[in-house]
């Protein structure tokens, strides 16, 4: 009986070190996951922010020509 003790004993001792490391794989893991997370937000937020200045640009851009145009033509009618 009492070998069997010292048997199980072993053996709660093996599986408490197994639980232990898992737990440091899983708080491992957990910390990728928020840096990869943190990294793609920051990411995309400079994405968003530089797409909404190239679309800003290109709008700028299309209405100045629009009002080059329409300039050119109200002189040209007047003329």
């Amino acid at each position: 009986m009492q070998a069997y003790t010292v048997e199980l004993e072993a053996e709660l001792n093996l599986l408490k070190e197994e639980n232990e490391k898992l737990k440091q794989v899983l708080v491992y893991n957990t910390e990728i996951e928020y840096t990869v997370l943190f990294f793609s937000s920051y990411f995309l937020f400079f994405f968003l922010h530089d797409l909404c200045l190239l679309m800003l640009y290109i709008y700028l851009h299309l209405n100045m020509k629009k009002a080059e145009a329409e300039s050119k033509r109200k002189q040209e009618a007047s003329d």
